[in-house]
């Protein structure tokens, strides 16, 4: 079970930077790119254009945020349980 969640953890961290990079791409060449030659047709065309280019990369970055947390959760170790102070401070007998 151990090394499924490692695989999987590596598996969303390579996707996820993948989809990072396609992501940051997308994002120049659509506002900076396409988005002049929208407004220079119609300006209520290239507005939507620019606000849709903006929602789906912001989409996509909260998604991708939550690939590499989830991708770093499993590959993070699991925490030792500790004794609570209640349980310290008690005598075994």
């Amino acid at each position: 079970m151990i090394i499924i969640r490692k695989i999987a953890g590596f598996a969303l961290i390579i996707l996820a930077g993948l989809l990072s990079v396609g992501t940051l791409l997308n994002f120049i060449s659509a506002v900076l790119l396409k988005s002049p030659k929208e407004f220079q047709t119609s300006f209520s065309t290239g507005a939507a254009y620019l606000f849709a280019a903006i929602l789906f990369t912001f989409l996509l970055v909260v998604l991708i945020r939550f690939m590499f947390k989830l991708g770093l959760k499993l590959l993070g170790k699991k925490q030792i349980n500790n004794d609570s102070i209640e349980e310290i401070g008690r005598n075994k007998i």
